[in-house]
């Protein structure tokens, strides 16, 4: 399993970074057949956990993140520009690990300007 890294760069410019997390088989202590029904990572230690749906009507501006936080997508897209001009798109099904907490930051943008619903967990 993969997750995008946006994080700071010694040149204060905010950049992203592709982390693969180690993973394991999984086979469930209900399952009969005793098959592989799934891929884990270990547990990850949070704060909380988050909801939030951006609205069409936002308008952002250039900043760093508030906190480390997962940022899961859940319905829609994000379009994230980092400080060293590299754009990306994220949509429903991945993970972005945000952490340029300083330096000049990130712009984020909905993708076709439609709503998104957005998971955050903070680190």
């Amino acid at each position: 399993m993969k997750y995008t890294r946006l994080y700071t760069g010694t040149d204060g410019k905010s950049r992203f970074g592709d982390v693969e997390l180690p993973e394991k088989n999984y086979i469930p202590p209900w399952s009969k057949k005793a098959e592989v029904m799934a891929h884990l990572t270990d547990t990850m230690k949070s704060t909380g956990i988050f909801f939030l749906e951006w609205l069409p009507i936002s308008e952002n501006e250039w900043h760093t993140a508030p906190r480390r936080q997962f940022v899961i997508i859940t319905e829609g897209g994000l379009e994230i520009t980092a400080g060293d001009g590299t754009v990306r798109r994220f949509g429903p099904g991945e993970y972005l690990l945000v952490e340029d907490l300083t330096g000049g930051g990130h712009l984020t943008e909905l993708v076709e300007n439609k709503i998104a619903k957005i998971v955050y967990i903070p680190l």
